[in-house]
């Protein structure tokens, strides 16, 4: 396969990111180079096996390429490997987007339960506020369930269907 003039090394299918959130201090996105060696594969059988140029797999192999998600199960069923094998551990948990919106989805949770649990009106009214403000915010949070289940008007001061169920006393009794 020839190369066209790009000025990139990185193969058409290969995204160029300028987002590096998700990389280790070294740059390292995945470790399909160091996997193919161990396994002593050389780069011509790789190739052949992916039906790809020799070029283009190099390419794909360094650690800093940034591959699709479809590109790195090929290499998974060339190498036989499973996927978490060939992934380098983020230097970050999340990025600071999903960080964020964990953060207001824990919020919304905590006003609606603190909502669900108030025993005046007063308390009430301030966490159903939060609820609202929230949602002015960030609008998807409107499908948010509180942690203690629903909390609207129809579900306050009821009681769960377990305690609708009784118990017999004969449970309770000691059998001899």
């Amino acid at each position: 396969m020839a190369r066209t003039g790009r000025s990139s090394n990185k193969p058409p299918d290969t995204p160029q990111s300028s987002d590096t959130s998700f990389q280790n201090p070294r740059g390292e996105l995945h470790r399909i180079g160091i996997a193919r060696e161990q396994q002593g594969l050389s780069l011509r059988t790789v190739a052949r096996r992916m039906r790809k140029s020799i070029a283009e797999v190099k390419d794909q192999e360094q650690s800093s390429s940034d591959l699709h998600l479809s590109t790195l199960y090929l290499w998974c069923e060339v190498l036989n490997v499973p996927i978490e094998e060939l992934l380098v551990e983020p230097k970050e948990s999340f990025s600071t987007p999903v960080l964020k919106r964990t953060q207001m989805i824990k919020l919304i949770k905590m006003a609606m339960t603190i909502g669900a649990a108030a025993e005046s009106d007063a308390v009430r009214r301030l966490a159903d506020t939060m609820v609202e403000l929230l949602i002015e915010i960030m609008p998807e949070l409107q499908h948010i369930k509180s942690t203690l289940g629903s909390t609207g008007p129809a579900c306050r001061g009821r009681v769960g269907r377990v305690a609708e169920n009784t118990i017999a006393d004969s449970f309770f009794e000691e059998s001899p």
